[in-house]
C-alpha cells in the first residue's frame, strides 16, 4: 500500500477506536500490524487492546464499492483518460443490503480474522459507493443476510463521517 493509503487505513481504524471508546467509555491502544508483520499467512490489518481489561480487537480494513467489476471498469478508464464523469447509482435497499451481504461474504472468506478467536473480530469498511448515506444503510438492514457470522463479531462502515453498525 501506498503511504497515503496506509495513513488512511490507519485514520479510519483510530476513528472506529474512538468512536468505540466514546460509546463504551474506556480506550484503546494499537497494538500491532498481524498484516505487515506477518505476509506469509492471512492477518488483520490491525490489533488493538482496550485499555481496562486487555481485550483484544483483530480489525480488517476494506474498501466498499459499489461492484469489483464497476471499479476496475472505472479504473481502466480513468487510467485511460486521466479521469472519470459518472452519474450516481443510488440503490434499492434490497441492491444495497445484498451487495453489503456480498461484500461482508467475499472479504471475510479471505480469512484474515480467522485465527483470532481469541479476540473481537471486526470488519471495518470505508464506504466508496458514491452519494450513498447513512440513511440508505439503515434502510438496507432488514436485506443484509450474513452467511458466516462465526467469521466476525462485527462489521462497521464510515459513510459520510459517520461510523454505521451493520451487524
Amino acid at each position: 500500500m501506498s503511504s497515503s493509503v496506509d495513513e488512511l487505513v490507519e485514520f479510519d481504524v483510530k476513528y472506529l477506536l474512538d468512536c468505540l471508546a466514546l460509546h463504551r467509555h474506556t480506550s484503546y491502544d494499537l497494538e500491532g500490524r498481524p498484516d505487515v508483520e506477518d505476509r506469509h499467512s492471512p492477518q488483520p490489518d490491525y490489533l488493538a487492546k482496550e485499555t481496562k481489561t486487555g481485550a483484544l480487537l483483530a480489525i480488517e480494513h476494506a474498501e466498499f464499492f459499489e461492484s469489483q467489476e464497476t471499479r476496475g471498469k472505472e479504473a481502466r478508464v480513468v487510467k485511460r483518460s486521466g479521469g472519470l464523469i459518472k452519474g450516481l447509482n443510488f440503490p434499492s435497499p434490497q441492491q444495497l443490503g445484498e451487495r453489503l451481504s456480498e461484500f461482508a461474504d467475499q472479504k471475510l472468506a479471505k480469512g484474515q480474522l480467522a485465527n483470532f478467536n481469541n479476540a473481537k473480530r471486526i470488519l471495518l469498511a470505508r464506504n466508496r459507493w458514491s452519494g450513498l448515506r447513512s440513511a440508505n444503510f439503515f434502510k438496507a438492514e432488514p436485506y443484509f443476510k450474513h452467511s458466516e457470522p462465526a467469521k466476525c463479531d462485527h462489521f462497521y462502515i464510515i459513510v459520510s463521517k459517520q461510523l454505521v453498525e451493520i451487524f
